[in-house]
């Protein structure tokens, strides 16, 4: 075999050489090579001093080419017969001949690049450019290095990979050579050469229809690296490379260098992902098994001991606790405008000899917590800890539909703690029949029955009769929930009103409608989603581009002044770091390929991850560097322009780095800003360390977590200067801090305790309500919250409404400032009867919000603690002794007056005495308590988290006034 292709490459060669004789004679050179070749290279006027150097390392490839003159393009017709094009070099490209280019390539011409193609070109024409070749030269490297053929760089599903990165030359360079970074601009961009001894970096980069050749092509290079690169090239792009270019007298040759075998060029493209089915135009993030016509949020984690994502050992060291930033200053200056800044976005290819993502890595994001307990009928064995768990079950629901149950009758009563009852047996536990909720009475002492009968029928081994009477009892809890009565108590009534809702409304009648509803509800609080996946709902001089889904009106416009009108306050509910999205551009008609419209204007903004990912393969979107400080004075100048409107409050959400998996090699933050920054604080490139070297490892992930904080820090320090009413708050996970810190380097604490937001809004969503207060009961420590406020949230995607009601009981049980609900399109009619009968005030006074009126707040929750007591005593529901009663309704009452003043009048010194009475009340109310919490564990249990939000509210004000 070997010796036949030497003895045909002989037979070209003489051939060759005859016909170059012969035809000297009667025609030029260039017309000749004009009429065979079909390789074209570009020849400019910007690259005389070192054309003679291309030309003869063409010549010595044995490569048929043909040379086109780069100012004679005027037309496609100008390209007619040439099917590949050779750009050694090429600056300065104008608009018409790059819009020439891109015509040429979509009717199927391919293109060969090298050096940094268009660097001196219009933004305009670097963009097309980036869209032919597929990526584009971010920056030089620092020092010389060798380009290698990228081995082993294939994920096994991705069937299009082997064929474009396959074909290099098995001649290595010995060599190194000054060359630059490629960055991908595509899904469809693959790394076929790596910079050695450079982070893996990308040196060369191919798609289907091109190839780009990461340093200038016969210029200052090794000759033999040019042309063994350069074959390959056209050989991968099917064409020969074994004629002569026919010359008078031509450089000593030397032989021409195997290549790899290249996939036929006839197999069929394979997309590198399924693309999924694209959804109704309702909010954007994605869920698992989202039905049709309701948003899919997708920020629904839950903690690592509930739904581990990563198995133990992957697990890289946590990081150190992470310092608060000191808060930088806002750049002073007018906005940019966005035409896109030369490239200069870092390298993808970050680690050496990277292994394949794990396909075990699933995003957190993706996640909702699953219910704890499965319990089906049988007489299957009921372990001992499943029993326990079982038991305690039944105690929270029976306590939190109790809570329910007084809350709903204990409106209209007179306060008046001066009369008690002694006489309550603990085996009867009192009735609440006169309360006209005789079924609801018979309910809980049957709901008892069973709590006390249970762990007997376990240990008997009763294991059927066990479950069925659990079953039974939980079903009629459900059925007959109290869902009637208002519920008193200042708290924040949030819900998120999505793109989808925005867009089906269609104008500003119609979105009045969607607001009548909130209002019916009782909602004080709407999240206005002002910008998703990069796109503003409103007219923005800002943002490349406004959402193309709305035409003729300006939502957010409008939904200030509906909000305002009906008593709400409105809050600005911004993506922040995340800026593409898949499922939105598959709504727009977008191509998989579209990154983003902030990112096609700016692409070196881009976040990248260390497979050189522009797009996260987990949730399908497109980030920002938070390290990039041209991309947060971008997202500072919409918080200026958004603002501007009269809105309430501003929401940060995507306020992080995509999810990321350290032990399984996952890993986020490889921008150009992000490493030049931390090379210049450490000396080392984060592209060289890994989690093995645990010291560097935790410097970068807090370096990465203070880029978050600071931005944060940026933005309060904005409103506090330019609009100090505007409440601060940001969608946060609720993951335990250290892991939170390690997978997203989002580190909430931070911000709550340094007071630079006013609320924490945690997406605690769960399937089951004793999960949701697993999650959320720990992220309501003060140690955690600081002086911010906290609002947890329920997703009612897939949630039996019966149950949503119960985690909003659960929350009302939880020392919180209120709940927040995703998301408005999702809340049915028998939801929406129930917000109404429970929230809309009679009143014409609405309950004060508790981040507008702290101080309000605390003193209507209390007044509705104390109304319930008085409930309680007058139907004999409170087992408390006399003097207990007499001692603890006199502090109640000089609590009560402190904060009636602290309401009318605040002031430091005010505060201080409620704060101060407040915790005198708190040692006498669990001793007061200490009988009844025998018999109403959780009863007693919620109503000291009450008494803790009071103190919440106290602490956030605290702070309003210091500010």
């Amino acid at each position: 075999m070997v010796q036949r292709r030497s003895q045909t490459f002989f037979k070209q060669i003489l051939l060759g050489t005859l016909a170059s004789t012969i035809l000297q004679l009667s025609i030029p050179l260039t017309s000749l090579s004009q009429a065979n070749a079909t390789l074209g290279v570009i020849r400019d006027s910007e690259q005389l001093a070192e054309w003679n150097t291309i030309e003869q390392r063409l010549k010595a490839s044995r490569i048929p080419y043909q040379t086109v003159d780069l100012n004679t393009i005027k037309s496609i017709a100008d390209l007619q017969g040439i099917r590949v094009l050779f750009l050694p070099n090429t600056t300065v490209i104008k608009t018409e001949q790059a819009k020439i280019l891109q015509e040429w390539a979509k009717q199927g011409g391919q293109v060969i690049a090298s050096g940094p193609v268009g660097e001196r070109s219009t933004p305009l024409v670097r963009q097309l450019l980036r869209s032919i070749l597929g990526s584009y030269w971010a920056f030089p490297l620092t020092v010389p290095a060798k380009p290698q053929v990228a081995k082993n760089r294939c994920r096994s599903r991705d069937t299009l990979c082997p064929s474009l990165t396959t074909w290099g030359p098995t001649q290595q360079n010995p060599n190194p050579v000054e060359g630059g970074v490629l960055i991908p601009t595509t899904l469809e961009s693959y790394t076929a050469g790596i910079w050695e001894a450079s982070g893996s970096s990308p040196a060369v980069i191919t798609t289907q229809k091109s190839t780009y050749l990461g340093w200038r092509w016969g210029n200052q290079s090794s000759a033999d690296m040019d042309i063994v690169w350069l074959q390959a090239a056209v050989s991968r792009h099917g064409l020969g490379t074994t004629a002569t270019t026919p010359v008078a007298s031509s450089p000593v040759v030397p032989p021409p260098v195997p290549v790899t075998p290249l996939v036929p060029t006839s197999q069929p493209p394979v997309a590198t992902r399924p693309n999924p089915t694209p959804p109704p135009p309702v909010a954007t993030r994605p869920n698992p098994t989202p039905p049709p016509a309701v948003p899919t949020r997708s920020n629904t984690n839950l903690p690592q001991p509930i739904t581990p994502t990563v198995k133990p050992t992957a697990i890289a060291p946590s990081p150190r606790s992470v310092t608060a930033p000191v808060v930088p200053q806002i750049p002073p200056s007018p906005p940019r405008a966005t035409t896109p800044p030369p490239p200069t976005v870092t390298a993808t290819r970050t680690l050496p000899n990277t292994p394949a993502v794990p396909s075990s890595f699933i995003d957190p994001s993706e996640q909702t917590a699953p219910a704890g307990l499965e319990v089906q009928p049988g007489n299957e064995p009921i372990e001992e800890l499943t029993a326990i768990a079982m038991r305690q079950e039944l105690v929270d629901l029976l306590g939190r539909f109790e809570n329910a149950l007084i809350a709903s009758n204990s409106g209209n009563v007179p306060i008046n703690l001066q009369v008690a009852s002694t006489q309550l047996m603990a085996a009867q536990g009192g009735s609440l029949a006169s309360a006209n909720f005789q079924q609801s009475d018979a309910i809980i002492t049957k709901a008892r029955q069973v709590i006390k009968d249970f762990p007997e029928l376990v240990a008997h081994q009763n294991w059927g009769e066990a479950r069925r009477q659990w079953l039974e009892i939980r079903q009629q809890l459900w059925q007959h929930y109290p869902t009637e009565g208002e519920r008193l108590g200042a708290e924040i009534r949030a819900v998120w009103l999505d793109r989808g809702t925005i867009v089906k409304a269609g104008g500003e009648a119609g979105l009045a409608q969607v607001f009548d509803r909130l209002a019916s509800a009782g909602i004080n609080t709407v999240y206005f989603e002002t910008i998703n996946a990069g796109y503003p709902i409103y007219p923005s001089h800002i943002a490349p581009q406004q959402n193309p889904l709305i035409r003729g009106w300006n939502p957010l416009e409008a939904a200030v002044k509906l909000a305002h009108e009906r008593g709400m306050e409105l809050h600005a509910w911004i993506w922040v770091f995340a800026v593409g999205n898949d499922r939105h551009n598959q709504i727009l008609g977008q191509p998989s390929s579209f990154l983003s419209p902030v990112i096609q204007a700016h692409p070196d903004w881009v976040n990248i991850n260390n497979y050189g990912e522009l797009r996260n393969s987990r949730d399908h979107k497109v980030y920002l560097d938070p390290a990039n400080r041209e991309a947060r004075a971008y997202l500072l100048r919409l918080i200026n322009e958004i603002t501007a409107y009269n809105v309430d409050g501003l929401q940060l959400d995507y306020i992080r780095y995509p999810f990321q998996d350290p032990g399984g090699n996952y890993t986020y933050g490889y921008g150009k800003a992000g490493r030049e920054q931390f090379r210049q604080l450490t000396g080392v490139d984060p592209v060289n360390i890994t989690p093995k070297n645990p010291q560097l490892w935790n410097q970068w992930t807090q370096f990465k977590t203070n880029q978050v904080t600071s931005f944060v820090a940026e933005v309060s320090q904005f409103l506090k200067q330019q609009k100090p009413n505007v409440i601060l708050s940001v969608a946060v996970f609720p993951h335990p801090e250290q892991e939170r810190i390690l997978k997203i380097q989002q580190h909430w604490e931070v911000w709550a305790k340094q007071g630079y937001v006013d609320l924490i809004v945690p997406m605690t969503y769960a399937m089951d309500t004793n999960r949701l207060k697993r999650i959320t009961q720990p992220l309501t420590q003060e140690q955690r919250l600081g002086s911010a406020l906290i609002s947890p949230a329920i997703k009612l995607l897939n949630l039996p409404e019966i149950v949503a009601i119960d985690q909003l009981q659960s929350l009302r049980d939880l020392s919180t400032g209120g709940y927040s609900i995703f998301a408005v399109e999702t809340i049915g009619n028998n939801l929406q009867n129930y917000f109404h009968k429970t929230q809309n005030s009679s009143s014409q006074t609405q309950p004060p919000i508790p981040y507008r009126q702290p101080f309000a707040a605390a003193h209507d929750r209390y007044l509705a603690l104390k109304r319930e007591w008085s409930f309680l005593l007058s139907n004999d529901q409170l087992w408390i002794r006399d003097g207990e009663l007499k001692a603890l309704s006199t502090q109640a009452e000089d609590l009560a007056q402190t904060l009636k003043q602290l309401e009318d009048n605040p002031s430091p010194q005010t505060l201080g005495i409620a704060q101060q009475k407040l915790a005198t009340f708190q040692k006498q109310f669990q001793t007061s308590m200490r009988l009844q919490a025998l018999e109403r564990p959780y009863q007693v249990s919620s109503w000291g988290n009450r008494l803790a939000s009071i103190e919440m509210l106290l602490r956030y004000g605290e702070r309003k006034i210091k500010n």
